[in-house]
Protein backbone atom coordinates (compact mmCIF):
# COMPACT_ATOMS: atom_id res chain seq x y z
CA UNK A 1 0.00 0.00 0.00
CA UNK A 2 1.28 3.58 -0.85
CA UNK A 3 1.63 6.53 1.37
CA UNK A 4 -1.17 7.95 2.32
CA UNK A 5 -1.38 11.97 2.85
CA UNK A 6 -4.31 13.17 4.76
CA UNK A 7 -6.47 16.45 3.59
CA UNK A 8 -6.29 19.42 5.86
CA UNK A 9 -4.85 22.08 7.70
CA UNK A 10 -1.80 22.53 9.01
CA UNK A 11 -0.35 23.85 10.99
CA UNK A 12 1.63 26.15 12.78
CA UNK A 13 0.74 27.16 15.72
CA UNK A 14 -3.19 26.72 15.91
CA UNK A 15 -5.56 29.40 16.39
CA UNK A 16 -8.52 30.75 18.33
CA UNK A 17 -11.01 28.27 16.67
CA UNK A 18 -9.95 24.74 14.95
CA UNK A 19 -9.12 25.65 11.27
CA UNK A 20 -11.21 24.03 8.90
CA UNK A 21 -10.33 22.80 5.38
CA UNK A 22 -12.61 24.98 3.30
CA UNK A 23 -13.65 21.95 1.37
CA UNK A 24 -17.24 22.99 0.22
CA UNK A 25 -16.80 23.88 -2.93
CA UNK A 26 -15.45 20.07 -4.28
CA UNK A 27 -18.96 19.06 -3.68
CA UNK A 28 -20.38 20.85 -6.96
CA UNK A 29 -17.35 20.39 -9.10
CA UNK A 30 -19.02 18.71 -12.10
CA UNK A 31 -16.14 16.45 -14.39
CA UNK A 32 -15.09 18.34 -17.30
CA UNK A 33 -13.64 17.60 -20.26
CA UNK A 34 -9.87 18.82 -19.15
CA UNK A 35 -8.85 18.57 -22.69
CA UNK A 36 -11.31 21.71 -23.38
CA UNK A 37 -9.09 23.52 -20.89
CA UNK A 38 -6.32 23.74 -23.46
CA UNK A 39 -8.09 27.43 -24.21
CA UNK A 40 -7.84 28.30 -20.51
CA UNK A 41 -7.80 32.23 -20.54
CA UNK A 42 -4.85 32.57 -18.40
CA UNK A 43 -5.51 36.33 -18.42
CA UNK A 44 -8.40 36.15 -16.52
CA UNK A 45 -7.66 34.00 -14.24
CA UNK A 46 -4.39 36.27 -13.09
CA UNK A 47 -7.03 38.52 -13.05
CA UNK A 48 -9.44 36.54 -10.39
CA UNK A 49 -6.13 36.00 -8.88
CA UNK A 50 -4.94 39.40 -7.91
CA UNK A 51 -8.62 40.52 -6.78
CA UNK A 52 -8.02 37.24 -4.06
CA UNK A 53 -4.74 38.86 -2.94
CA UNK A 54 -6.54 42.74 -2.75
CA UNK A 55 -9.12 40.95 -0.61
CA UNK A 56 -7.34 38.67 1.40
CA UNK A 57 -4.36 41.61 2.28
CA UNK A 58 -1.86 39.25 0.80
CA UNK A 59 1.44 41.12 0.13
CA UNK A 60 2.99 38.64 -2.73
CA UNK A 61 1.32 35.45 -4.24
CA UNK A 62 3.28 32.56 -6.75
CA UNK A 63 1.25 30.24 -8.33
CA UNK A 64 1.35 27.54 -11.39
CA UNK A 65 -0.89 25.49 -13.24
CA UNK A 66 0.03 22.42 -14.56
CA UNK A 67 -1.50 19.85 -17.50
CA UNK A 68 -0.86 16.76 -19.12
CA UNK A 69 2.43 16.51 -17.37
CA UNK A 70 3.77 19.79 -18.60
CA UNK A 71 3.88 23.58 -16.79
CA UNK A 72 0.92 25.47 -18.52
CA UNK A 73 1.34 28.96 -16.55
CA UNK A 74 3.21 30.38 -14.11
CA UNK A 75 2.35 33.89 -12.65
CA UNK A 76 3.31 35.67 -9.60
CA UNK A 77 2.55 39.32 -8.25
CA UNK A 78 3.07 41.57 -4.82
CA UNK A 79 6.26 41.93 -2.89
CA UNK A 80 8.31 38.84 -1.43
CA UNK A 81 9.53 41.15 1.65
CA UNK A 82 8.93 44.95 3.08
CA UNK A 83 12.08 45.99 1.03
CA UNK A 84 9.45 46.10 -2.10
CA UNK A 85 11.47 43.28 -3.28
CA UNK A 86 9.60 41.29 -6.19
CA UNK A 87 7.71 38.47 -5.83
CA UNK A 88 8.76 35.54 -8.52
CA UNK A 89 7.91 32.28 -9.15
CA UNK A 90 11.63 31.35 -8.41
CA UNK A 91 11.01 33.50 -4.47
CA UNK A 92 11.49 30.19 -1.72
CA UNK A 93 8.56 30.30 0.63
CA UNK A 94 8.08 27.93 3.23
CA UNK A 95 5.23 25.40 1.97
CA UNK A 96 3.28 24.39 5.25
CA UNK A 97 2.14 21.00 5.49
CA UNK A 98 1.60 20.63 1.56
CA UNK A 99 5.18 19.20 2.37
CA UNK A 100 4.06 16.07 4.44
CA UNK A 101 3.28 14.52 1.31
CA UNK A 102 7.13 15.03 0.54
CA UNK A 103 7.88 13.34 4.12
CA UNK A 104 5.02 10.47 2.49
CA UNK A 105 6.93 10.43 -1.03
CA UNK A 106 10.24 9.44 0.84
CA UNK A 107 8.64 6.96 2.63
CA UNK A 108 6.82 5.18 -0.70
CA UNK A 109 9.99 5.62 -2.60
CA UNK A 110 11.56 3.48 0.42
CA UNK A 111 9.00 0.91 0.75
CA UNK A 112 9.31 0.72 -3.43
CA UNK A 113 12.91 0.20 -3.06
CA UNK A 114 11.98 -2.87 -0.26
CA UNK A 115 13.25 -1.02 2.79
CA UNK A 116 10.25 -0.31 4.32
CA UNK A 117 7.34 -2.15 4.82
CA UNK A 118 4.37 0.62 5.78
CA UNK A 119 2.82 -2.56 7.64
CA UNK A 120 5.77 -3.18 10.08
CA UNK A 121 5.53 -1.44 13.19
CA UNK A 122 7.93 1.56 13.88
CA UNK A 123 10.09 -0.04 16.12
CA UNK A 124 11.36 -1.99 13.47
CA UNK A 125 13.33 0.90 12.04
CA UNK A 126 13.87 2.81 15.69
CA UNK A 127 14.05 0.09 18.10
CA UNK A 128 14.02 3.15 20.54
CA UNK A 129 11.49 4.29 19.77
CA UNK A 130 8.78 4.71 22.91
CA UNK A 131 5.96 6.13 24.42
CA UNK A 132 4.51 6.41 27.75
CA UNK A 133 1.89 3.57 26.97
CA UNK A 134 4.47 1.33 25.74
CA UNK A 135 1.27 -1.28 24.26
CA UNK A 136 0.65 1.68 21.76
CA UNK A 137 4.26 2.39 20.80
CA UNK A 138 4.90 -1.28 20.11
CA UNK A 139 1.78 -1.65 18.17
CA UNK A 140 2.23 1.53 16.19
CA UNK A 141 3.07 0.78 12.59
CA UNK A 142 4.75 3.22 9.49
CA UNK A 143 1.04 2.99 8.00
CA UNK A 144 -0.28 4.76 11.30
CA UNK A 145 1.82 7.47 11.50
CA UNK A 146 1.29 8.32 7.73
CA UNK A 147 -2.81 8.24 8.13
CA UNK A 148 -2.47 10.09 11.52
CA UNK A 149 -3.59 6.86 13.03
CA UNK A 150 -1.22 6.35 15.67
CA UNK A 151 -3.46 7.92 18.37
CA UNK A 152 -0.46 10.79 18.85
CA UNK A 153 -2.71 13.81 19.43
CA UNK A 154 -3.10 17.13 17.60
CA UNK A 155 -1.69 19.38 20.37
CA UNK A 156 1.21 17.08 21.52
CA UNK A 157 2.20 17.87 17.83
CA UNK A 158 2.14 21.62 18.27
CA UNK A 159 3.52 21.88 21.80
CA UNK A 160 5.60 24.89 21.12
CA UNK A 161 8.83 23.28 22.93
CA UNK A 162 8.71 21.30 19.87
CA UNK A 163 8.92 25.10 17.09
CA UNK A 164 12.60 25.02 19.25
CA UNK A 165 15.00 26.54 16.42
CA UNK A 166 18.03 23.79 16.58
CA UNK A 167 15.87 21.17 17.74
CA UNK A 168 16.49 17.88 15.78
CA UNK A 169 13.43 15.58 14.31
CA UNK A 170 15.33 12.55 16.39
CA UNK A 171 14.95 14.79 19.24
CA UNK A 172 11.81 15.41 19.70
CA UNK A 173 10.50 11.72 19.19
CA UNK A 174 12.73 10.31 21.59
CA UNK A 175 11.05 13.06 23.68
CA UNK A 176 7.64 10.90 23.46
CA UNK A 177 8.81 8.96 25.92
CA UNK A 178 6.72 10.47 28.33
CA UNK A 179 3.90 11.02 25.68
CA UNK A 180 1.01 9.20 25.98
CA UNK A 181 -1.57 8.44 23.14
CA UNK A 182 -4.78 10.43 22.44
CA UNK A 183 -6.96 7.69 21.12
CA UNK A 184 -6.30 4.13 20.43
CA UNK A 185 -4.09 3.15 18.12
CA UNK A 186 -5.74 3.12 14.20
CA UNK A 187 -8.33 6.16 15.53
CA UNK A 188 -7.47 9.29 13.50
CA UNK A 189 -6.26 12.28 14.33
CA UNK A 190 -3.80 14.80 13.10
CA UNK A 191 -0.24 15.48 14.18
CA UNK A 192 2.79 16.68 13.43
CA UNK A 193 4.48 14.34 15.29
CA UNK A 194 3.50 11.41 12.31
CA UNK A 195 5.30 13.07 9.98
CA UNK A 196 8.22 14.07 12.43
CA UNK A 197 8.61 10.58 13.08
CA UNK A 198 8.56 9.51 9.71
CA UNK A 199 11.42 11.63 8.86
CA UNK A 200 13.33 9.96 11.68
CA UNK A 201 12.70 6.76 10.10
CA UNK A 202 13.88 8.17 6.31
CA UNK A 203 16.94 8.98 8.29
CA UNK A 204 17.87 5.87 9.91
CA UNK A 205 16.76 3.70 7.13
CA UNK A 206 18.17 5.83 4.31
CA UNK A 207 21.65 6.54 6.53
CA UNK A 208 21.48 9.83 5.06
CA UNK A 209 20.06 13.21 6.81
CA UNK A 210 16.25 14.33 5.58
CA UNK A 211 17.76 17.48 4.10
CA UNK A 212 19.92 15.09 2.02
CA UNK A 213 17.51 12.55 1.17
CA UNK A 214 15.18 15.10 -0.32
CA UNK A 215 18.02 16.86 -2.07
CA UNK A 216 19.01 13.95 -4.10
CA UNK A 217 16.00 11.61 -4.24
CA UNK A 218 13.34 14.06 -5.04
CA UNK A 219 14.23 17.63 -5.59
CA UNK A 220 16.94 16.92 -8.05
CA UNK A 221 15.55 14.56 -10.09
CA UNK A 222 12.67 16.51 -10.57
CA UNK A 223 15.00 19.43 -10.77
CA UNK A 224 13.93 21.57 -7.88
CA UNK A 225 16.87 23.75 -7.87
CA UNK A 226 14.92 26.45 -5.58
CA UNK A 227 14.16 23.73 -3.28
CA UNK A 228 15.35 22.94 0.32
CA UNK A 229 14.87 21.38 3.86
CA UNK A 230 16.93 23.86 5.70
CA UNK A 231 16.62 27.60 6.43
CA UNK A 232 19.90 28.73 5.61
CA UNK A 233 20.34 27.82 2.02
CA UNK A 234 16.91 29.58 1.10
CA UNK A 235 17.58 32.44 2.73
CA UNK A 236 20.88 33.01 0.55
CA UNK A 237 18.06 32.37 -2.66
CA UNK A 238 16.37 34.71 -1.79
CA UNK A 239 13.34 33.46 0.57
CA UNK A 240 10.57 35.42 0.85
CA UNK A 241 9.67 37.55 4.64
CA UNK A 242 6.45 36.25 6.14
CA UNK A 243 3.85 38.64 6.64
CA UNK A 244 1.07 38.51 10.14
CA UNK A 245 -1.86 40.06 9.85
CA UNK A 246 -2.10 42.24 13.11
CA UNK A 247 -5.89 43.89 13.14
CA UNK A 248 -6.32 42.64 9.58
CA UNK A 249 -3.02 44.68 7.99
CA UNK A 250 -0.40 42.50 6.86
CA UNK A 251 3.04 43.28 8.89
CA UNK A 252 6.58 41.67 7.89
CA UNK A 253 7.28 38.98 10.55
CA UNK A 254 10.16 37.05 10.76
CA UNK A 255 8.67 33.59 12.54
CA UNK A 256 11.38 31.36 14.42
CA UNK A 257 12.35 28.57 11.88
CA UNK A 258 11.37 25.07 13.71
CA UNK A 259 14.49 22.75 12.89
CA UNK A 260 12.04 19.96 14.55
CA UNK A 261 9.21 20.38 12.44
CA UNK A 262 10.72 20.36 8.62
CA UNK A 263 9.56 16.92 7.61
CA UNK A 264 5.71 17.60 8.63
CA UNK A 265 5.66 21.24 6.82
CA UNK A 266 8.33 23.51 6.88
CA UNK A 267 10.59 22.71 3.83
CA UNK A 268 10.90 25.39 1.11
CA UNK A 269 10.21 25.63 -2.52
CA UNK A 270 8.97 27.64 -5.15
CA UNK A 271 5.70 27.66 -7.46
CA UNK A 272 7.70 26.49 -10.39
CA UNK A 273 9.48 24.19 -8.52
CA UNK A 274 6.25 22.78 -6.90
CA UNK A 275 4.65 22.72 -10.33
CA UNK A 276 7.20 20.26 -11.64
CA UNK A 277 6.66 18.24 -8.44
CA UNK A 278 2.79 18.80 -9.13
CA UNK A 279 3.29 17.50 -12.96
CA UNK A 280 4.72 14.42 -11.34
CA UNK A 281 1.86 14.03 -9.07
CA UNK A 282 -0.72 14.57 -11.84
CA UNK A 283 1.38 11.95 -13.90
CA UNK A 284 0.84 9.13 -12.17
CA UNK A 285 4.85 9.78 -10.36
CA UNK A 286 5.97 10.11 -14.11
CA UNK A 287 7.56 13.56 -15.02
CA UNK A 288 10.61 14.06 -17.80
CA UNK A 289 10.73 10.67 -18.41
CA UNK A 290 11.81 9.90 -14.71
CA UNK A 291 9.19 7.93 -12.25
CA UNK A 292 9.97 9.52 -8.58
CA UNK A 293 8.12 6.76 -7.12
CA UNK A 294 9.76 3.87 -8.65
CA UNK A 295 7.04 1.81 -9.26
CA UNK A 296 5.87 -0.84 -11.50
CA UNK A 297 3.91 0.36 -14.78
CA UNK A 298 0.82 -2.15 -12.86
CA UNK A 299 0.58 0.69 -9.95
CA UNK A 300 1.33 3.47 -11.84
CA UNK A 301 -2.05 5.09 -10.79
CA UNK A 302 -1.09 4.71 -7.29
CA UNK A 303 2.04 6.08 -7.08
CA UNK A 304 1.41 8.44 -4.30
CA UNK A 305 -2.38 7.36 -2.53
CA UNK A 306 -3.62 10.80 -1.53
CA UNK A 307 -7.50 10.57 0.56
CA UNK A 308 -9.79 11.32 -1.78
CA UNK A 309 -12.01 14.23 -0.84
CA UNK A 310 -15.86 13.41 0.39
CA UNK A 311 -18.07 13.28 -2.14
CA UNK A 312 -16.09 13.49 -4.90
CA UNK A 313 -15.23 10.17 -6.91
CA UNK A 314 -12.16 8.12 -5.97
CA UNK A 315 -8.76 9.80 -6.79
CA UNK A 316 -10.58 12.91 -8.86
CA UNK A 317 -9.27 15.97 -6.70
CA UNK A 318 -6.82 14.97 -4.15
CA UNK A 319 -4.72 17.94 -2.53
CA UNK A 320 -3.38 19.35 0.74
CA UNK A 321 -3.55 22.69 2.54
CA UNK A 322 -0.40 24.18 4.57
CA UNK A 323 -0.10 26.99 6.94
CA UNK A 324 2.39 28.64 9.09
CA UNK A 325 2.57 31.63 10.87
CA UNK A 326 3.78 33.80 8.24
CA UNK A 327 2.63 31.56 4.71
CA UNK A 328 0.03 29.75 3.22
CA UNK A 329 -0.01 27.24 0.50
CA UNK A 330 -2.27 25.13 -1.37
CA UNK A 331 -1.90 22.53 -3.90
CA UNK A 332 -4.59 20.20 -5.41
CA UNK A 333 -4.26 17.69 -8.33
CA UNK A 334 -6.43 15.73 -11.22
CA UNK A 335 -4.84 12.51 -11.72
CA UNK A 336 -7.69 11.50 -14.19
CA UNK A 337 -7.43 14.56 -15.96
CA UNK A 338 -3.38 15.04 -15.67
CA UNK A 339 -3.96 18.63 -13.73
CA UNK A 340 -2.53 20.17 -11.39
CA UNK A 341 -2.63 23.78 -9.10
CA UNK A 342 -0.17 25.42 -6.61
CA UNK A 343 -0.20 28.13 -4.73
CA UNK A 344 1.90 29.74 -2.47
CA UNK A 345 1.59 33.11 -0.11
CA UNK A 346 3.90 34.91 1.89
CA UNK A 347 1.23 35.38 4.77
CA UNK A 348 -1.49 33.29 6.22
CA UNK A 349 -4.73 34.21 5.66
CA UNK A 350 -6.76 31.52 7.49
CA UNK A 351 -5.00 31.92 10.61
CA UNK A 352 -7.76 33.36 12.45
CA UNK A 353 -8.95 29.68 12.16
CA UNK A 354 -13.06 29.94 11.10
CA UNK A 355 -14.01 27.87 8.89
CA UNK A 356 -14.55 29.07 5.47
CA UNK A 357 -11.68 31.66 5.88
CA UNK A 358 -10.63 31.98 2.30
CA UNK A 359 -6.55 30.99 1.89
CA UNK A 360 -4.08 29.83 -0.65
CA UNK A 361 -5.78 26.34 -0.90
CA UNK A 362 -8.81 28.20 -1.59
CA UNK A 363 -7.80 30.24 -4.35
CA UNK A 364 -5.77 27.24 -5.70
CA UNK A 365 -9.49 25.32 -5.77
CA UNK A 366 -10.59 27.99 -7.83
CA UNK A 367 -7.87 28.57 -10.06
CA UNK A 368 -8.83 24.93 -10.97
CA UNK A 369 -12.27 25.18 -11.71
CA UNK A 370 -11.35 28.64 -13.77
CA UNK A 371 -8.58 26.24 -15.45
CA UNK A 372 -11.58 23.65 -16.59
CA UNK A 373 -13.56 26.67 -17.50
CA UNK A 374 -15.96 26.80 -14.47
CA UNK A 375 -17.04 29.37 -12.24
CA UNK A 376 -15.09 30.16 -9.16
CA UNK A 377 -16.75 29.93 -5.47
CA UNK A 378 -18.42 32.92 -4.11
CA UNK A 379 -19.34 33.54 -0.76
CA UNK A 380 -16.43 32.76 1.54
CA UNK A 381 -15.43 34.95 4.40
CA UNK A 382 -12.36 36.63 4.28
CA UNK A 383 -9.57 37.63 6.60
CA UNK A 384 -10.15 41.52 6.00
CA UNK A 385 -14.16 40.99 6.41
CA UNK A 386 -13.29 38.84 8.89
CA UNK A 387 -11.22 41.58 10.88
CA UNK A 388 -13.75 44.69 10.20
CA UNK A 389 -16.10 42.41 13.30
CA UNK A 390 -13.00 41.48 15.06
CA UNK A 391 -11.14 45.12 15.45
CA UNK A 392 -15.09 46.61 16.01
CA UNK A 393 -15.09 44.25 18.98
CA UNK A 394 -12.18 45.47 20.59
CA UNK A 395 -12.77 48.93 19.79
CA UNK A 396 -16.03 48.52 21.76
CA UNK A 397 -14.20 46.63 24.78
CA UNK A 398 -11.19 49.10 24.25
CA UNK A 399 -14.05 51.97 24.49
CA UNK A 400 -15.70 50.41 27.81
CA UNK A 401 -12.37 50.83 29.62
CA UNK A 402 -11.49 54.43 28.74
CA UNK A 403 -15.24 55.15 29.90
CA UNK A 404 -14.60 53.24 33.38
CA UNK A 405 -11.58 54.70 33.68
CA UNK A 406 -12.42 58.42 33.01
CA UNK A 407 -15.67 57.54 34.99
CA UNK A 408 -13.52 56.67 38.22
CA UNK A 409 -13.55 60.27 39.29
CA UNK A 410 -16.43 60.97 41.65
CA UNK A 411 -17.86 57.13 41.05
CA UNK A 412 -18.70 56.58 44.32
CA UNK A 413 -20.33 59.90 45.19
CA UNK A 414 -22.71 58.77 41.60
CA UNK A 415 -23.79 55.70 42.84
CA UNK A 416 -24.50 57.07 46.43
CA UNK A 417 -26.65 59.49 44.92
CA UNK A 418 -28.17 57.26 42.13
CA UNK A 419 -32.12 56.60 42.96
CA UNK A 420 -31.43 52.80 42.41
CA UNK A 421 -28.25 52.65 44.61
CA UNK A 422 -27.89 48.70 44.40
CA UNK A 423 -28.81 48.27 40.64
CA UNK A 424 -25.75 50.26 39.49
CA UNK A 425 -23.65 48.93 41.81
CA UNK A 426 -24.50 45.80 40.42
CA UNK A 427 -23.75 46.92 36.65
CA UNK A 428 -20.60 48.25 37.74
CA UNK A 429 -19.62 45.21 39.24
CA UNK A 430 -20.72 43.12 36.18
CA UNK A 431 -18.45 45.42 34.02
CA UNK A 432 -15.83 45.49 35.71
CA UNK A 433 -15.09 41.91 37.21
CA UNK A 434 -17.39 39.58 35.65
CA UNK A 435 -16.54 40.97 32.12
CA UNK A 436 -12.76 40.46 32.38
CA UNK A 437 -13.37 37.61 34.00
CA UNK A 438 -15.15 35.67 31.21
CA UNK A 439 -12.99 36.99 28.90
CA UNK A 440 -9.92 35.78 30.57
CA UNK A 441 -11.13 32.50 32.51
CA UNK A 442 -14.92 31.46 30.85
CA UNK A 443 -13.66 32.39 26.82
CA UNK A 444 -10.84 29.75 26.88
CA UNK A 445 -12.98 26.97 28.50
CA UNK A 446 -15.15 26.57 25.41
CA UNK A 447 -12.49 27.76 23.23
CA UNK A 448 -9.91 25.23 21.93
CA UNK A 449 -6.98 26.44 20.09
CA UNK A 450 -6.33 23.17 18.60
CA UNK A 451 -2.68 23.12 20.05
CA UNK A 452 -4.10 23.01 23.17
CA UNK A 453 -6.28 20.47 25.43
CA UNK A 454 -9.60 22.42 25.81
CA UNK A 455 -10.76 23.44 29.25
CA UNK A 456 -6.67 24.48 29.59
CA UNK A 457 -6.77 28.07 30.24
CA UNK A 458 -3.38 28.56 30.73
CA UNK A 459 -1.96 26.81 27.69
CA UNK A 460 -4.55 28.66 25.61
CA UNK A 461 -4.21 31.94 26.48
CA UNK A 462 0.14 31.05 25.75
CA UNK A 463 -1.10 29.57 22.45
CA UNK A 464 -3.40 32.70 21.81
CA UNK A 465 -0.66 34.90 22.27
CA UNK A 466 1.84 32.96 19.71
CA UNK A 467 -0.91 32.82 17.21
CA UNK A 468 -2.73 35.71 17.58
CA UNK A 469 -1.18 38.84 19.47
CA UNK A 470 -2.91 41.08 18.27
CA UNK A 471 -6.31 39.96 19.25
CA UNK A 472 -4.65 38.05 22.54
CA UNK A 473 -3.06 40.92 23.67
CA UNK A 474 -6.09 43.36 23.02
CA UNK A 475 -7.90 41.08 25.37
CA UNK A 476 -5.72 40.46 27.99
CA UNK A 477 -4.70 44.58 28.19
CA UNK A 478 -8.67 45.10 28.46
CA UNK A 479 -9.39 42.69 30.64
CA UNK A 480 -6.46 43.86 33.11
CA UNK A 481 -7.63 47.60 32.45
CA UNK A 482 -11.20 46.62 33.39
CA UNK A 483 -9.67 44.48 36.63
CA UNK A 484 -7.89 47.32 38.20
CA UNK A 485 -10.76 49.92 37.51
CA UNK A 486 -12.70 47.77 39.78
CA UNK A 487 -10.13 47.39 42.25
CA UNK A 488 -10.00 51.09 42.67
CA UNK A 489 -13.40 51.32 42.85
CA UNK A 490 -13.54 48.68 45.87
CA UNK A 491 -10.68 50.31 47.05
CA UNK A 492 -12.85 54.09 46.94
CA UNK A 493 -16.14 52.25 48.63
CA UNK A 494 -14.23 50.81 51.46
CA UNK A 495 -12.28 53.65 52.25
CA UNK A 496 -15.31 55.78 52.13
CA UNK A 497 -17.61 53.42 54.15
CA UNK A 498 -14.63 53.49 57.17
CA UNK A 499 -14.37 57.47 56.41
CA UNK A 500 -18.49 57.41 57.38
CA UNK A 501 -17.95 55.41 59.51
CA UNK A 502 -15.38 57.31 61.55
CA UNK A 503 -17.66 60.36 61.22
CA UNK A 504 -20.32 58.51 62.66
CA UNK A 505 -18.85 57.10 65.50
CA UNK A 506 -20.05 58.42 68.92
CA UNK A 507 -16.92 61.05 70.88
CA UNK A 508 -14.93 58.80 73.27
CA UNK A 509 -15.08 59.88 76.82
CA UNK A 510 -12.09 59.87 79.03
CA UNK A 511 -13.23 57.85 82.30
CA UNK A 512 -13.47 59.73 85.49
CA UNK A 513 -13.60 63.03 83.76
CA UNK A 514 -15.81 65.46 84.15
CA UNK A 515 -18.09 67.56 81.54
CA UNK A 516 -16.65 70.76 83.53
CA UNK A 517 -12.78 68.84 82.98
CA UNK A 518 -12.92 68.56 79.15
CA UNK A 519 -14.58 71.97 78.19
Amino acid sequence: MGARVMIGRRSGPVPWFLAAVALVGLLVLQPADVGAAGNTDFDAIDAYVRAEMAASALPGLSYAVVREGEVAHLAAFGTADSSGRRMTVDTPMVIGSVGKSLTALAIRQLVEAGQIDDAAPVQRYLPWFSLATPDAAAAITIRNLLDHTSGLSTADGQRPETYRPGLTPEEVVRGLASVSVNRAVGTFEYSNLNYIALGVVVEAVSGQSYREYLQQHVFAPLGMSHSYAAQEPARQDGLARGHRHLFGLPVAWDEPYPTAQVPAGYQISTAADMASYVAALSNHGGYDGIDIVGATEADRDYGIDWTPVTGIPPGYAPGHSGATLTENAGLIYMPLGHLGVVVLTNANPTELGLAGLRGAYEIAFDVLRLTLGQQPVTGSLTVRQAYLVVDAVLLLLGGLLIVEALRLRGWHARIVQAPRRRVALVASIVVDFLVPLSILIVLPLFVSMGSTPRFDVVSTWAAALWTLPDIAGSLLGVSAGLLIVGLCKAWLMWSRRGRDAARAAPPVRTPGASPAART
